[in-house]
C-alpha cells in the first residue's frame, strides 16, 4: 500500500468537518418574525390577522366582510380591544362607500365621516341675538372685558370672530383679544356707520390642554357713547 501523506490526512479531515458542519447548518432555519428594509406584501384578498392569545380578533387589515355591491372583496382595517368591543373600523356598509369610524367601549360612535366631511361629532351652529342692545356694551375709554372664557389648549391655533358697533354718530372704539391677561393679535377698530367683524387668528403657546383664559376687550376711542360687542364664535384648528 502506497503511503499517504499525513498532511492529506489532514486536509481530508477539515474537509470532513467543514461538510458536517454545512449539512447542520442547512437544517437550521431562520426567525420569520422581522422584515428588514423589505415589504410585506397581501393581496388578492388576503389580510392580516392579530388574535388575541384565546383567538378573539385583534386586528383585520385587508380583505373584510361585507363584500361590496358587486360582489369583489372590500378591503379595509378592524381593530377591537382586547375585551372584544369593536374600537375602529374602515369599512363600508351595504352602500358601499366606506366610512371611518372610532368607538367608545359602549358601543357609540364618537367619530365618523362621510363623503361631505364629518357625521359625528355633531358640531355646533352658533346663532346670536339681532337687537344691539342686547350686546354686552362699554363706554369706558379704557379696555374693559366684555366676553371671557376658560378652554383647553387642544390644537395649535384658534380664531376668534366678533362683530362690534358703537352707538353714537361719529364715535369710534376698539377691541382687543388677550390671552391670560396678554393681548394677542391686531387690535382692531369700531365705528357707528356699520357693525363690523372682528377676527383674530392666532397662535396658542403651552402644551396640549393647558388651560387659558381668552378675553375679549373693548373700550370708546373717542365720540362718547357705547362699544356693543357681540361674540360669534371661537374654535381650534391649524390653518
Amino acid at each position: 500500500m502506497a503511503a499517504i501523506p499525513q498532511d492529506l490526512l489532514d486536509r481530508i479531515r477539515d474537509l470532513e468537518r467543514e461538510v458536517r458542519q454545512l449539512q447542520g447548518r442547512v437544517n437550521i432555519r431562520p426567525a420569520m418574525n422581522k422584515v428588514l428594509k423589505g415589504n410585506v406584501r397581501i393581496g388578492e384578498g388576503g389580510r392580516l390577522i392579530v388574535e388575541d392569545d384565546d383567538q378573539s380578533p385583534l386586528l383585520y387589515t385587508g380583505g373584510i366582510v361585507p363584500d361590496r355591491p358587486d360582489g369583489t372583496t372590500q378591503r379595509g382595517t378592524l381593530m377591537w380591544r382586547d375585551t372584544g368591543e369593536l374600537a375602529f373600523a374602515l369599512h363600508a356598509g351595504t352602500n358601499g362607500k366606506q366610512s371611518l369610524t372610532v368607538i367608545d367601549g359602549s358601543g357609540n360612535q364618537v367619530f365618523r365621516t362621510v363623503d361631505q366631511g364629518l357625521a359625528r361629532p355633531f358640531l355646533p351652529l352658533p346663532m346670536y341675538p339681532v337687537p344691539l342692545a342686547q350686546w354686552p356694551s362699554t363706554a369706558s375709554g379704557s379696555f374693559e372685558a366684555l366676553w371671557s372664557g376658560e378652554v383647553a389648549r387642544q390644537q395649535p391655533k384658534i380664531r376668534v370672530a366678533a362683530v362690534v358697533w358703537n352707538n353714537t354718530a361719529g364715535a369710534t372704539g376698539q377691541v382687543r383679544l388677550t390671552m391670560d391677561g396678554t393681548p394677542v393679535g391686531a387690535v382692531l377698530p369700531a365705528d357707528n356707520a356699520s357693525t363690523k367683524w372682528a377676527i383674530w387668528d392666532v397662535a396658542v403657546p403651552g402644551g396640549a390642554m393647558q388651560a387659558m383664559n381668552l378675553v375679549i376687550e373693548g373700550r370708546v376711542a373717542s365720540g362718547g357713547g357705547s362699544l356693543h360687542c357681540r361674540m360669534f364664535e371661537a374654535h381650534g384648528g391649524d390653518w
